[in-house]
C-alpha cells in the first residue's frame, strides 16, 4: 500500500513524463486524476476541493500533504490540543484551578 505521499510523486511523474513526450496535461485533468485515485478517508477533503473554481495541482498538492499528515495525528494528541486551547482563564488571571498568585 502506497502513502500518500508516494502516490502524489507518482502522479506527478505520470504528467512529467507526458509533457516530456509533447502531451502535458492541463491542470484541471490533472487535479482529477489526482483526486480520484485516493482512498478512503479523503472523501471530505476530495469533494471540497472539486467545487468551482477547481485549484491548481500545485495549490492541490500541499492541501493533500496537509490533510494525510492531520489524519495520521493520534486522535488523542487533537483532542488534548482543543481541551487546552478551550481551557478558560480564571478570574484571577490564572488558569482553572490555581489558586493565588504563583
Amino acid at each position: 500500500m502506497e502513502t500518500v505521499e508516494e502516490y502524489i510523486q507518482k502522479i506527478t511523474r505520470i504528467c512529467d513524463d507526458l509533457s516530456a513526450i509533447g502531451k502535458p496535461l492541463v491542470d484541471v485533468p490533472r487535479v482529477y486524476g489526482l483526486l480520484q485515485g485516493l482512498g478512503e478517508g479523503y472523501e471530505a477533503s476530495v469533494a471540497f476541493m472539486i467545487r468551482p473554481p477547481a485549484p491548481s495541482y500545485d495549490e492541490v498538492v500541499p492541501l493533500l500533504q496537509r490533510f494525510d499528515s492531520r489524519l495520521k495525528t493520534p486522535p488523542t494528541l487533537i483532542m488534548a490540543i482543543a481541551n487546552i486551547q478551550s481551557w478558560p482563564l480564571s478570574r484571577t488571571g490564572g488558569w482553572p484551578g490555581k489558586t493565588g498568585s504563583a
